[in-house]
């Protein structure tokens, strides 16, 4: 069953977690792919602003804008175009929702956890996508993914990251 399992809303600038879905799954290849969310979500800037990354049975797919990031853990088989229709949905009702002083002024993580009660109610709408096509415009994010697709990370691109390799940061630089 292809569906979305986790979210996180993080600030840019230091990876500090703003926000998250609260989850249960204790699946160990699940608990892996969110470790690599959590170090992604530390060095976005050193990636496009529109990113997945395969992670065996699951995808972390990113973006980012205004200073704040938003990822997902979603099934491999969860649809690209509906996994970056729920990142854009959380990005528009989080930046209408808190504005750019309070989430600079952040220090304690999970400042706005409130924001969750959103994230879980986005989670089930897109869950059941028999409730969902009314309410979005899947042919526009179609349209934005065919002319601008999200980056594919690759677990090299990860590694690097975490501290395994150096210099690959530079190849990202320029790429908009």
């Amino acid at each position: 069953m292809s569906m979305v399992l986790f979210a996180s809303v993080v600030r840019v600038t230091d990876g500090l977690p703003l926000s998250a879905s609260t989850d249960y799954e204790q699946e160990k290849e699940l608990q892996e792919t969110k470790r690599h969310l959590k170090g992604l979500s530390k060095k976005l800037l050193q990636f496009p602003d529109r990113c997945t990354l395969k992670s065996g049975q699951y995808n972390v797919n990113f973006t980012y804008s205004l200073g704040v990031g938003y990822l997902m853990v979603c099934t491999a088989n969860y649809p690209n175009v509906l996994a970056f229709c729920f990142l854009d949905e959380l990005q528009k009702e989080f930046i209408v929702t808190y504005d750019t002083k309070r989430i600079s002024g952040a220090v304690r993580p999970y400042s706005f956890i409130e924001f969750d009660t959103f994230i879980q109610k986005t989670k089930q709408r897109y869950n059941s996508p028999r409730s969902l096509s009314t309410k979005i415009n899947l042919a526009d994010m179609q349209t934005e993914i065919k002319l601008r697709p999200p980056y594919q990370l690759s677990p090299e691109d990860l590694q690097a990251i975490n501290g395994f390799s150096v210099s690959t940061s530079s190849k990202y630089k320029g790429i908009e």
